[in-house]
Parts: structure tokens; C-alpha cells; sequence
């Protein structure tokens, strides 16, 4: 899920996109990701999560604990969609098996119909209506993300 709300007035918390666990050497069983997926999770969401905790520390089973796995990043990206920065998602690499980060949405951006792509930005933007009727804005900018 990309979070993305048109005109959404709510100040959005900027975050470091990127790496926030690196287990590409495999040197984390899953029980130590899971309580670090946790740990996130609480970053963004403060309710109780304490029945998914117990429910990690019960489990055993390796195909239990990558369900549970999936089931908290599902809630990281969940709570991500009101509290950090447009087209951003949480979850594994796509280019590094091992890697779970926040992770730039480049084609989600460059798919929606409220974002417009420019080769060069504009000073200024002039909007006519249906009516004729004509308004003229001078355009500023906020960093919301950027990828080398």
C-alpha cells in the first residue's frame, strides 16, 4: 500500500528512506526481526501491541512467524499512510534480499493523476478555468523525498 491522500492538510513526519534493518548476512533469527519489525511498529502506531508480541514469543514454527512477519508490516504500512511522507512504503528490498527499509514509490509517484512530471520546474503556474476565469501562482517547493 503506497500512502497518498489528495489534499490532506495533516503534517506528515519526514523520514530517512532506507535501510532500518540489514540482515543480509543473515546473522538475526526471526524472532529478532520480528521484535524489531515491533519496535517500528511502536514508532508509528502506539497502541497495545502487546498480543502480537506474546503471540511472537509463543510461536516456534517458521512459517507461523513469516505470516506474523507479514501481518506487522502490514500495520507498519497501515499506520505510515497518516504519519510520514507520500509514495513511501515499509518492507523487504527489491533489490537486496535481507533489507527491510522505508523505500521510495517512483513509479506510484510517476502513475498519479495528482502529480504532475516536469523536466524543469516552473515559477510560476497559471490556472484557467472553465468559466475563463484566471489565477496565477507562484510555486514553492517542499522536499518531500529524493532518490539518487
Amino acid at each position: 500500500m503506497i500512502n497518498q491522500r489528495k489534499g490532506e492538510e495533516k503534517m506528515k513526519k519526514r523520514i530517512e528512506i532506507g535501510v532500518e534493518i540489514d540482515n543480509t548476512a543473515g546473522q538475526y533469527s526471526q524472532h529478532e526481526i520480528l521484535d524489531r519489525l515491533i519496535m517500528i511498529l511502536k514508532e508509528y502506531d502506539n497502541r497495545d501491541w502487546s498480543d502480537i508480541e506474546d503471540e511472537i514469543t509463543r510461536k516456534t514454527d517458521p512459517q507461523i512467524l513469516t505470516e506474523i512477519e507479514d501481518e506487522i508490516i502490514d500495520k507498519i504500512n497501515d499506520a505510515l499512510i497518516d504519519n510520514v511522507s507520500d509514495f513511501v512504503y515499509f518492507g523487504l528490498s527489491d533489490h537486496e534480499s535481507g533489507l527491510y527499509g522505508f523505500w521510495p514509490s517512483v513509479e506510484a509517484a510517476l502513475n498519479d493523476e495528482y502529480t504532475l512530471r516536469v523536466e524543469d520546474l516552473p515559477d510560476y503556474i497559471i490556472q484557467v478555468n472553465d468559466h475563463g476565469n484566471v489565477t496565477l501562482y507562484k510555486v514553492t517547493l517542499e522536499e518531500v523525498w529524493s532518490v539518487v
